[in-house]
């Protein structure tokens, strides 16, 4: 399984290694593909991007608020998806 998933990051930096620009937004949420861009491509510069709780939270309570059943939930079940979630 890690042999695949490091066969998949390799593929992505050679997706991207063609062509002329010379800015290349990769975005990734995978640790081992960071490993192989920056194998690839030595003066990478990474920029982590990390959701805002509030968003997510505000977000998965607008969800969870469409549902279309909402009689089906409890007050309890509600509180643990969100708790589950935002970990």
């Amino acid at each position: 399984m890690f042999t695949e998933a490091r066969s998949r990051g390799s593929r992505v930096a050679e997706r991207y290694s063609s062509g002329v620009p010379r800015n290349k937004n990769i975005p990734h949420w995978e640790p081992h593909v960071r490993e192989d861009v920056q194998r690839y491509f030595p003066k990478t510069v990474v920029i982590p991007i990390s959701p805002n709780p509030n968003d997510v939270r505000n977000y998965v309570e607008m969800r969870l608020d469409r549902d279309a059943e909402p009689e089906a939930m409890s007050n309890d079940l509600r509180v643990d998806i969100l708790r589950v979630i935002l970990e």
